[in-house]
This record gives C-alpha cells, sequence and structure tokens, in this order.
C-alpha cells in the first residue's frame, strides 16, 4: 500500500521526534557554527557599520540577552549588559523599552 505524501511526512517527523531532535534539527553542528558567527564575524562587522546596539538572545538553557553598546568611533562594542532570570531589560535607547526577560520564555 503507497502512503500518501502527508502521512509520510507525519511518519518521518515522528521518527525524528523518536531520536530526540525537534523535525528539521540536523544536530548541533550548525547551531555551533551559527553561534560563533553571531559572536565573531557578525560583531565585528555590525560594530565598524556603526550600528549602535547588537543583542545576542540566548534560549538554552534558560532565556538569556546579552546587548552590546559601541563605545567609541573605532567601531568598537563595549562590555555587554547582561539580562536573565527575574532581570528587568530596560533600555533607553534608541527608544525606552522594558520588559521582564522571563517573558522570553513563551518563545522556547
Amino acid at each position: 500500500m503507497r502512503q500518501s505524501p502527508a502521512a509520510h511526512a507525519g511518519s518521518a517527523a515522528r521518527s525524528l521526534t523518536a531520536r530526540g531532535r525537534p523535525p528539521g534539527d540536523r544536530g548541533g553542528l550548525p547551531r555551533l557554527r551559527q553561534r560563533r558567527e553571531d559572536r565573531g564575524r557578525k560583531i565585528t562587522e555590525h560594530a565598524l557599520a556603526g550600528i549602535p546596539q547588537y543583542w545576542i538572545i540566548n534560549f538554552d538553557p534558560e532565556p538569556r540577552i546579552q546587548i552590546l553598546r559601541l563605545t567609541d568611533d573605532l567601531g568598537r562594542y563595549g562590555t555587554p549588559q547582561v539580562f536573565s532570570g527575574d532581570d528587568t531589560v530596560k533600555i533607553e535607547n534608541p527608544f525606552p523599552a522594558s520588559f521582564p526577560s522571563s517573558d522570553l520564555q513563551d518563545f522556547t
């Protein structure tokens, strides 16, 4: 008996989930490469382009936000401001905003 494409897709998703990974997750290697790029080349490029803030948001093991801000005209970010747990993220520039970092749990 031949399976419909929808049934075949459903069984493929179940088999991936059975191996402990969500459908579409090819393992940790692509994430590690992306993480390295986000914390290396992209930070440098954004700073040199004069982008005033660079945010890094991690969800594993819990939501954590790092905000880097330009410190000078030489295209460098200073020490990141880090928010996690019950911290309230509060910024004034480029516009006032605040929210509890725990609200990011909804996106995990």
